[in-house]
């Protein structure tokens, strides 16, 4: 949205240093302050590089709110996150969310259930790093599961890793805990070339594709493959487009995983 008659900076105090720049035989951007870093109705604050404690506010009621209802399509991340900022930026009331499951357990992608007698599945890897700022502050107001007032969910999260450090000792797990070799990917020559055509590949000419169609024959079967499926919970059946927009690219450019997911029953 945009605002009409939106005032216009006065830049005639900042022309002499502007002038000065454009004239160095480098390519310089203007004084990025002389169009940004002040306050007014065209310019929100503070600008995207500068964000901090002051943007960890809460919002004002919106009229009518306590009146509104709310429906949440799935309990996974995105949805319990969702019904987490209405209550609490959205002032929305509790009772006025109702969040719809098709399945029977609650949690989604990060649902985890068994025992050590008769095994454990959990349907997808999550890496938790410092960088998640939006992740942590929710937890940083989610009362506490078994420790008092005043501790939260981001308290007993950092309790535990803190006291119960851990690391892996394998990559890859088979035969009911067996450690498995994984000291190559096992990828042939044409698979590379399979990947690399994958990266290359425009989207609009992956549609309907699965990813057991798009490799060859024994793709399925190598560590790179297991490494990758059982970090991010995908199936061969999966979209192959999928593989390439959501995992594929961010996660192998930068290396094989550290933490690897791994599904096993006994």
């Amino acid at each position: 949205m945009t605002r009409p008659d939106s005032p216009k900076i006065d830049v005639s105090r900042l022309t002499t240093h502007i002038d000065a720049m454009a004239a160095q035989a480098m390519d310089l951007s203007p004084d990025a302050s002389s169009r940004h870093l002040h306050n007014g109705l065209d310019t929100p604050l503070p600008p995207a590089d500068l964000h901090g404690a002051y943007t960890n506010h809460r919002p004002l009621p919106t009229a009518g709110i306590a009146d509104r209802h709310a429906y949440i399509v799935g309990s996974g991340i995105a949805g319990l996150s969702a019904a987490f900022f209405l209550i609490r930026d959205g002032h929305m009331p509790a009772g006025n969310i109702t969040i719809l499951e098709a399945m029977m357990l609650d949690g989604g992608a990060l649902d985890g259930a068994g025992n050590a007698e008769e095994g454990y599945i959990v349907r997808g890897g999550r890496e938790m790093e410092m960088t998640y700022q939006n992740f942590w502050d929710v937890f940083s107001e989610i009362p506490a599961l078994e420790l008092p007032a005043p501790f939260t969910v981001l308290d007993e999260y950092r309790i535990v890793n803190d006291a119960d450090k851990n690391w892996s000792k394998a990559r890859l797990l088979e035969r009911q805990g067996r450690i498995k070799d994984f000291s190559t990917m096992e990828l042939t020559a044409l698979q590379q070339i399979e990947l690399l055509k994958l990266l290359l590949a425009r989207k609009e000419d992956l549609d309907d594709i699965t990813v057991a169609t798009w490799f060859s024959e024994g793709f399925l079967k190598t560590n790179f493959y297991m490494f990758w499926r059982t970090m991010f919970a995908f199936q061969n059946w999966h979209s192959v487009l999928e593989m390439k927009l959501s995992s594929l690219p961010a996660q192998w450019l930068r290396g094989p995983p550290m933490v690897t997911a791994t599904r096993f029953r006994n």
